[in-house]
């Protein structure tokens, strides 16, 4: 439950961050902005190689599925 003064505090706290963005301060006008507009998207992206001689436990079936995953599709899944 919210206190009568928590909206006080609140505005004095947004009345900061405002006044440090003006002044130039990144991070409280990237704060402000993010909470506005939302927070941008990021992208990841993951490369590298994999041996699947390191997972010996692995199926001929998911051996097959890596596989395909490395390299496109097999000659089978383009038959037509």
């Amino acid at each position: 439950m919210l206190d009568k003064d928590d909206g006080k505090a609140l505005d004095a706290i947004a009345a900061v961050a405002v006044r440090e963005a003006l002044k130039g301060d990144f991070r409280y006008t990237k704060e402000i902005i993010d909470r506005v507009e939302g927070k941008a998207l990021e992208t990841l992206n993951i490369s590298g190689e994999m041996d699947i001689a390191q997972y010996p436990g692995l199926t001929a079936a998911q051996q097959a599925k890596i596989a395909e995953m490395e390299d496109g599709p097999g000659e089978e899944d383009h038959a037509g």
